[in-house]
């Protein structure tokens, strides 16, 4: 350096130039004269605490894969296509998410509630952990929340499953007026209209009534056919000396 440089009072009373130095002092000579240079920065990547093992960590957790990536995603569209959601609902959540959720749901009209670990509802759902932790953040955040999470932890043991429980009352409509194709005899509500089975029932109703009339029509020959079959058995019994038989009504076959 051509000038000379005066270091600042409060500088030589820092602790970085008043402590001793107990270096190599040639060295030190070498840096300020540029004739040492540092040695390059590592490029390689440092291992986090998280991959490491110590007496602090027990275990590192390992990433889980699907052993059949092809049944997990048969799995994933199979409940994410599940009406276990109502459709307000079903646009705010992506595919895993709402396979997930279907999972709880599925899990509550059972049980009235829903605590299996979180790795055996993502395995079931054919979705990682990741996506199911995603799912719950959303459906319990929000103005309007959709499921309540209880945590249960433990002093000094591993806590147990969290409870899952669905709260919003839209959804529990929806659980509750689920319905299949077994139920034949609709009934009616207190207002005198009928349920969502027997709306169903009136289309599968009809269409039985068609099937049973094109089967009674191929089954009965036309009138003219019946009309040559009965002077038939007119001619016959005259033959034999027997009274002539009455010909077949309408729709006898």
């Amino acid at each position: 350096m051509s000038q000379s440089f005066a270091p600042s009072a409060a500088l030589l009373r820092s602790t970085l130039v008043a402590r001793p130095w107990h270096g190599d002092a040639e060295l030190a000579r070498a840096y300020e004269t540029g004739l040492a240079h540092t040695q390059k920065a590592d490029t390689k990547p440092r291992q986090t605490i998280a991959n490491k093992y110590s007496r602090f960590i027990q275990y590192a957790r390992k990433k889980v894969i699907s052993p059949d990536r092809a049944a997990s995603r048969a799995r994933k569209r199979s409940w994410a296509g599940a009406s276990r959601l109502p459709k307000e609902l079903r646009s705010e959540f992506t595919e895993g998410e709402r396979a997930a959720l279907s999972v709880v749901a599925e899990e509550v009209l059972k049980h009235g509630r829903c605590d299996l670990p979180l790795d055996k509802i993502a395995a079931l759902a054919g979705v990682s952990r990741t996506t199911c932790q995603n799912a719950f953040r959303k459906a319990k955040g929000g103005p309007s929340p959709c499921i309540a999470v209880e945590e249960r932890p433990q002093r000094g043991r591993k806590s147990l499953t969290n409870i899952i429980r669905i709260v919003s009352q839209e959804w529990k409509r929806w659980l509750k007026n689920l319905i299949g194709f077994k139920r034949l005899n609709p009934t009616k509500n207190k207002d005198n209209k009928p349920t969502q089975t027997a709306r169903a029932e009136g289309p599968r109703r009809a269409f039985e009534g068609e099937r049973r009339q094109s089967r009674s029509e191929a089954e009965t020959p036309p009138t003219g056919q019946r009309r040559a079959e009965g002077r038939d058995l007119a001619d016959n019994g005259a033959n034999h000396g027997e009274p002539p038989a009455k010909s077949p009504g309408r729709g006898v076959v």
